[in-house]
């Protein structure tokens, strides 16, 4: 038999069966309401009032992923001022991530829209090659705008898959011959 009861949470009326009644059980609309209740991990959003469920995102501060993307844009643009965004001579943009960007549409680097990093043009000008998928070009100083050659260095991302000491020589050595370095073993 059904009976009608209040959701303890949100004072909603539902019908549950009259032997969880008696056990205490189901006192919720729904598991929303349960969960709520139980103070879990669901909360509701400060800015625009909609439930959160805090174990899926746990980095996110009281806000859903909606407002959380819209704030973190909002202090992106407050952050980068407007004259770094723009170069006034036209020699190129500042990204908001701070990288300085040029357009070389031919450059084997440059994206689709022919756009291509300052820090990555310099290097590979420098190494008169294109530089690899697996290659990175670092600032020493950490200034992304301070494109001297003499503040990047070039890092490489790869590494071999196996752990066996035979995979690990082979991989070094045509590492190493990809570079220009001539590899032999000892006692040859």
């Amino acid at each position: 038999m059904k009976v009608s009861v209040n959701c303890f949470h949100c004072k909603k009326i539902f019908f549950k069966n009259s032997c969880d009644l008696k056990k205490g059980y189901n006192n919720f609309c729904s598991r929303l309401c349960y969960k709520i209740n139980r103070k879990s991990k669901i909360e509701k959003c400060f800015s625009c009032n909609c439930v959160i469920d805090r174990s899926k995102r746990p980095h996110y501060k009281d806000m859903c992923n909606t407002c959380y993307v819209n704030n973190h844009r909002k202090k992106v643009r407050e952050m980068t001022p407007y004259s770094y965004k723009r170069r006034k001579n036209g020699d190129g943009t500042i990204t908001v991530y701070g990288y300085k960007q040029i357009s070389i549409p031919n450059h084997p680097n440059s994206r689709k829209n022919g756009q291509i990093f300052e820090h990555i043009y310099v290097m590979s000008s420098h190494l008169k090659r294109p530089i690899k998928k697996s290659e990175s070009v670092h600032h020493k100083n950490g200034d992304k705008l301070d494109n001297r050659i003499e503040n990047l260095e070039l890092w490489n991302k790869s590494h071999p898959y196996g752990q066996r000491v035979e995979d690990k020589i082979k991989f070094y050595k045509e590492f190493l011959e990809s570079y220009g370095y001539k590899v032999t073993k000892k006692g040859e």
